[in-house]
């Protein structure tokens, strides 16, 4: 390996004196800066690698190859990376490239060093297929992607290598919900995914939106407000229970011996007069409370989205005995 990241820097040292030199004019000031920072990542990543930390030495490779991309051995050293990094596939694919790159520059020993890395990784690597069911292909505007990149129909049904671990496609058209399937990915196997089915968005995205708003439209404005007025009804019968109570029992007390029918002393005749009080005051009660259970009772059957206010018509009036509810159906 320490012979290889060697090679690297000779090579990109050498590239730079090339391109610096090459049709005898001077580099724009941009080409300059990006071989530098080029050159410095090199240097930063052939150390980590030493230290193997490749999780810092491969991005600081992609990006001097980014940067300088006609480096054949920075591209030798990235793959070096990856494979060390267990990106089999990645790794591939980088020695596959260095040796295009380096046939191109008649770098012949290179050409073969790429060739030679790249057919030995060949037969540990994982491939994934994603294969796409004919009904599915006909979706208009269907679209799939692997780990988000878009993977068009030409590369369906074709077996990609692909780096261990998690992949994720995913299928979309419009008027469909996603198709998701994730697949774990271990080296040297062939992984399959079958996008079979798409299924219109209303049948799994909608419907809870539809539950959602008939909970909403069951306890609308309307239906709040008739709790209210209901609950402050049945407050006033109970307060008006009580007075009658009351009533009765002063009533009472004032028959044991303070009145003699109709003729009461002074004692009795508060206690009479106390009873008709609350005798009053327990009619007016009844009858309030009675009318507030009533439209409590009429706005929730009347509340819009209500099953029952199709099929119910109540009416309400006030009749020679209280309060007259009567109802249609």
């Amino acid at each position: 390996m320490t012979r290889l990241i060697q090679a690297g820097v000779v090579a990109l040292a050498a590239f730079v004196v090339s391109a610096v030199a090459r049709d005898g004019r001077a580099q724009t000031p941009g080409d300059a800066a990006s071989i530098t920072a080029a050159q410095a990542l090199y240097e930063a990543a052939t150390r980590a690698m030493d230290a193997k930390d490749y999780a810092s030495a491969c991005p600081k490779l992609e990006e001097a190859v980014r940067l300088v991309p006609s480096g054949v051995g920075a591209r030798l050293t990235l793959g070096e990376c990856y494979e060390a990094a267990g990106k089999l596939a990645s790794a591939y694919a980088s020695f596959e490239l260095a040796e295009t790159m380096a046939a191109g520059a008649k770098q012949g020993e290179r050409q073969e060093k790429a060739h030679d890395r790249a057919q030995a990784l060949k037969p540990r690597l994982a491939t994934l297929t994603i294969a796409v069911a004919d009904d599915v292909r006909a979706e208009s505007g269907l679209e799939v992607r692997r780990d988000g990149v878009l993977a068009g129909a030409a590369q369906w049904g074709i077996a990609f290598p692909v780096d261990r671990g998690t992949h994720v496609v995913v299928a979309a058209a419009p008027g469909k919900s996603k198709w998701v399937k994730t697949v774990e990915v271990t080296d040297g196997a062939a992984f399959m995914v079958t996008v079979d089915a798409l299924f219109p968005v209303a049948s799994a995205e909608q419907l809870p939106a539809k539950e959602e708003d008939a909970a909403a439209s069951l306890w609308g404005p309307q239906r709040l407000a008739s709790l209210a007025v209901g609950g402050a009804g049945l407050v006033a019968l109970g307060a008006g229970s009580y007075f009658g109570v009351l009533a009765s029992a002063k009533q009472k007390q004032s028959n044991e011996g303070l009145c003699d029918g109709n003729q009461c002393d002074q004692a009795g005749l508060d206690l009479r007069t106390d009873a008709i009080h609350a005798a009053n005051a327990t009619t007016a009660l009844l009858v309030v409370g009675g009318a507030a259970v009533t439209v409590g009772v009429v706005l929730f059957v009347t509340a819009p989205g209500s099953k029952s206010q199709a099929t119910t018509a109540l009416r309400i009036g006030v009749g020679p005995r209280g309060i007259v509810m009567g109802s249609a159906w």
